[in-house]
């Protein structure tokens, strides 16, 4: 039998289970009030995270403004007052600016934008900086090279004062003498000591990876505090865990996007106590504005999506890089030119023409009680688009189907399992596709209904993560109908009509499904 846990008991040991069972099954009766044997429990929340998180929001009320903390500058400059945080800016408090990245950077590789995140994040006189990284704009490329120059200055500076140490020590002969013994001393101990190899590595290393609740291992606690701590991807983490590694660190960069998917909180009391807003969201719109530099350049999408994603989600002001802006399927090896290898948008309207549904496009709720949504109509017209795909040369390997609901992701991927041609093509949620991409993307919305319902689907950061995760083709799989009554995909599916292209359905037109149909040739609008 299967059910789902309704509560926990106040001892920690005991809990309710409501049990899923149907009509006239004697089963639950024969069980009631009697102890029995649960083989597994799916879901349970990591009691480690929840306790590192919670230990440390204590350390930060209890040492966040003491002395001894390493990160006070850093939670002054995030609990503290505007004004000292403008004077910072008003006497350009810098010991690094953009003009000494000259002989550190390849010229010509890096933009503008890009330049000046490296700066700040070089400016040791700056506790806090933040990187807003819109989708394409190379992150996370950027954060290793800064990380690279951060342990190249930090290495120059010791390199200088270890001389300076070296040149004193030197002048006595007695004390050269001792040092030298000391040396021989230590060679023979580090031999008895191997478990303490460990921590001699996590010492000696420049650079140390962690998740955020990794961060408060204590092989990572006991080390000195770092000159510097780097935190990518904070937009989707909570505020709790991003203080686990910034309280050992004395200064620290946030890199990430709020406009892409916030954390994930079930606590609809968590969510209406600012859980579900990340660090990141919150230090952005500190001080107004002032820790904040955002790239603004983009590597990745052909213009036509660029410039949905650059309007509705960063006003404006995100920039098509020239050495991607018209790049299509078309300009793949081995593509060959058809009409979908040519357009970089394009519209599947399970709506014909003339308003009717088309048969079978009609969303269903999973019979397994998961509350996600399928719909079969859809899955075949992205089975069918995918032949297309593959049919005008295009690897399955460089084609990624996304659907918000997790239903019609496991509907896609049951669909695809049975065609070999197929192998290759990565079926995920939206959710779990951030921070990936692909040269063409197909979206199934699966929403179709007479009340204009969309769910989640109207949340704008899940699709713009969806949208933005394609180089050169997006293809949205919708009922337009439903999908209108929501305002911003309205927009949407109005930008794909003025820059892409749009097919509606119609008996037949979406074809059969195997890979001797030729994809449709004739252009539409």
């Amino acid at each position: 039998m299967q059910g789902f846990v309704n509560n926990l008991g106040e001892d920690g040991c005991s809990i309710t289970v409501a049990l899923e069972s149907r009509h006239g099954d004697p089963t639950f009766s024969k069980l009631f009030g009697k102890s029995i044997r649960i083989d597994r429990i799916h879901g349970l929340a990591d009691s480690l995270t929840y306790e590192r998180d919670c230990e440390a929001l204590m350390l930060l009320q209890k040492n966040g403004l003491q002395k001894k903390n390493p990160s006070i500058s850093v939670v002054a400059m995030l609990f503290g007052d505007e004004e000292d945080v403008a004077w910072m800016e008003q006497n350009h408090l810098v010991d690094f600016g953009e003009a000494e990245l000259d002989g550190l950077l390849e010229s010509g590789k890096y933009d503008d934008s890009q330049r000046r995140a490296l700066a700040l994040g070089l400016n040791r006189k700056r506790p806090v900086s933040i990187i807003q990284g819109p989708p394409g704009t190379g992150k996370t490329g950027l954060l290793m090279k800064l990380i690279e120059l951060a342990v190249l200055r930090e290495f120059e500076r010791k390199k200088a004062d270890l001389r300076t140490d070296l040149r004193y020590c030197l002048r006595d002969d007695s004390l050269a003498a001792g040092i030298r013994q000391l040396l021989k001393q230590l060679g023979k101990a580090l031999k008895k000591k191997e478990k303490e190899t460990i921590n001699e590595v996590l010492s000696s290393a420049k650079v140390v990876l962690a998740t955020n609740t990794g961060a408060a291992d204590p092989l990572i606690r006991r080390l000195d505090s770092f000159d510097l701590v780097v935190i990518d991807e904070a937009g989707q983490a909570i505020e709790p865990s991003c203080w686990i590694p910034i309280l050992q660190g004395k200064r620290c960069i946030l890199a990430g996007d709020q406009c892409q998917l916030a954390p994930v909180i079930l606590s609809r009391k968590a969510l209406e106590g600012g859980l579900g807003i990340s660090l990141l969201e919150r230090a952005s719109s500190l001080h107004k504005g002032v820790l904040a530099t955002k790239l603004t350049v983009q590597y990745r999408m052909h213009d036509a999506i660029a410039r949905w994603a650059s309007k509705e989600m960063y006003g404006g002001l995100l920039q098509s890089s020239s050495t991607m802006a018209l790049r299509l399927l078309v300009d793949s090896p081995l593509v060959k030119a058809t009409w979908i290898t040519q357009c970089p948008l394009l519209l599947l309207d399970t709506r014909m023409p003339y308003g009717t549904l088309y048969v079978g496009c009609e969303e269903h709720l999973d019979p397994a009680g998961t509350g996600s949504y399928y719909n079969e109509g859809e899955a075949d017209i992205v089975v069918q688009h995918i032949y297309s795909l593959i049919y005008s040369g295009v690897p399955p390997t460089d084609i990624a189907v996304q659907s918000p609901y997790i239903a019609q992701v496991q509907l896609l991927r049951d669909r695809l399992n049975e065609l070999p041609e197929a192998f290759g093509v990565e079926v995920s949620t939206i959710d779990s596709f951030q921070g990936r991409e692909a040269d063409a993307v197909i979206i199934s919305m699966v929403r179709s209904n007479t009340i204009g319902a969309v769910g989640f689907l109207g949340e704008s950061r899940r699709m713009n993560v969806a949208i933005t995760r394609a180089r050169k083709h997006v293809a949205v799989v919708c009922d337009s109908s439903t999908i209108c009554h929501d305002a911003f995909l309205a927009r949407l599916l109005r930008h794909i009509r003025m820059l892409g292209w749009v097919k509606h359905a119609e008996p037949g037109s979406f074809g059969g499904y195997s890979l001797n149909m030729h994809p449709i040739l004739p252009s539409m609008r």
